[in-house]
C-alpha cells in the first residue's frame, strides 16, 4: 500500500472515530457535502 493511500485510510478513520464519539456529527451528510452531494 502506498503511503499516502495509508494516511488517507487513517485520516478518514479518525474522522469517523470523532463522529461516533460526539453523535452530533452527521458524518454521512458530511462526506456528501465534501463529495458535492
Amino acid at each position: 500500500m502506498r503511503k499516502k493511500a495509508l494516511v488517507t485510510v487513517i485520516i478518514l478513520a479518525v474522522i469517523a472515530w470523532i463522529a461516533v464519539a460526539f453523535h452530533q456529527i452527521d458524518f454521512i451528510d458530511m462526506v456528501k457535502k465534501m463529495h458535492g452531494g
